[in-house]
């Protein structure tokens, strides 16, 4: 969201961050989580010390990131490398974050963006549409979930959204959720 222009759809997805990722009531219920996050940091980091290992400063506190806002968000820890998804994702994102940082040509000289001389909008848009597969596997597993009259509710960001979405139509798209999840994990 830092890097979108102001707009209609920068100005929703500003809203429901504010209003169901950011409030007070909703990071003090999440406190847990974060205590969860450090604490596993801190075990990494004695880990490695024990062994003598150098610690990668930058990967830690990705993961540590990626952990506590993907579990916020999903009830899922991205950051878990013990499944296939998780490695595919955390591939994603550290791609779509390495392209964001990335020094480009058309940034600099905008005559020449429509043709992408070093094709980094292209990756982008196939690096954006993986994570957008991903994120619908997720909401898709959840709606079959809630679709079971017994199934516990999560009381994460998607449950939220959903419930949004269910009471108001205030978020009628899935689109703008899978947005809001890209603009989320990216700005780690």
């Amino acid at each position: 969201m830092p890097w979108m222009p102001v707009s209609p759809l920068w100005r929703n997805l500003r809203r429901i961050c504010n209003q169901h990722i950011f409030a007070n009531k909703k990071l003090n219920s999440t406190q847990c989580l974060r205590r969860k996050a450090v604490q596993e940091l801190v075990a990494h980091v004695e880990k490695c010390a024990q062994t003598d290992d150098a610690v990668d400063i930058s990967a830690a506190a990705f993961q540590t990131s990626l952990s506590f806002l993907s579990t916020t968000i999903f009830s899922l820890d991205l950051a878990d490398l013990s499944s296939v998804s998780v490695k595919e994702s955390k591939e994603i994102v550290g791609h779509i974050l390495y392209e964001a940082g990335k020094p480009n040509v058309t940034n600099f000289f905008p005559v020449p963006k429509k043709i992408d001389p070093q094709g980094s909008r292209h990756r982008m848009e196939v690096y954006h549409g993986q994570m957008f597969d991903l994120f619908d596997k997720v909401i898709q597993k959840r709606l079959q979930l809630r679709a079971t009259p017994s199934s516990p509710r999560m009381n994460d960001v998607l449950d939220t959204l959903f419930d949004k979405r269910d009471d108001n139509n205030d978020i009628r798209d899935i689109w703008l959720m899978k947005h809001l999840f890209v603009a989320c994990l990216c700005t780690l």
